[in-house]
């Protein structure tokens, strides 16, 4: 697995990959970046699988960052690494399709936690934040997730679904795909069915 640490805190970089050499196998690569551009640097042959990426860079602005990671990298999973605790903030980069939010202040032994949870699929949020809901023991959804999931329920394609929830086409892909990902099924059909079986919908 190739992973990529993306913050311009020189210190931050070091304790952080100290922190995920504790969790992560033998073989994975850990290559860091000092700012966004260098970090987009990084050659197709070399792209990361998965990004720890800080919000403050100051050579992008904020959730454009993530933008731009993303078009870069699509098939990377990015977890948003931030001093920034506002579940505003928090709430739209998981809805950007951000594979976690990690603050900067989280507890050591927490970012094994994380990692599981990411690793296997799943977003992962603070506790503290209102922005995933315990669906199941096996879920883990945020709220924007959850519209989503229920305009599958109602039997809604993609374009319906960015029409109906404010959303671009790109944005519902990504969010279809981490539901399906999360809930452990393969189709949009089986998420529904899934989710009703349940009650939610």
């Amino acid at each position: 697995m190739r992973i990529l640490l993306v913050d311009d805190h020189a210190l931050f970089r070091a304790g952080f990959k100290m922190l995920l050499t504790r969790h992560l196998a033998e073989d994975a690569e850990i290559h860091e970046a000092a700012s966004a551009s260098a970090g987009l640097q990084v050659q197709a042959d070399d792209a990361p699988d998965l990004i720890f990426l800080d919000l403050g860079l100051p050579d992008v602005q904020g959730l454009d960052g993530l933008s731009a990671f993303q078009r870069q990298f699509p098939t990377a999973a990015i977890v948003i690494v931030s001093a920034v605790l506002g579940e505003d903030t928090i709430e739209e980069t998981l809805q950007m399709g951000a594979a976690g939010y990690l603050p900067k202040s989280i507890d050591a032994d927490e970012i094994g936690h994380a990692l599981t949870q990411i690793l296997a699929g799943q977003v992962f949020a603070p506790r503290f934040a209102d922005t995933a809901t315990p669906v199941d023991a096996d879920w883990r959804l945020t709220r924007r997730q959850l519209d989503v999931l229920g305009q599958l329920c109602a039997g809604r394609s993609n374009k319906q679904i960015a029409r109906e929830l404010d959303m671009s086409d790109n944005t519902v892909r990504v969010h279809v795909h981490s539901i399906l990902r999360t809930m452990g099924v393969d189709s949009r059909t089986a998420a529904a069915v899934n989710a009703k079986a349940r009650g939610l919908f």
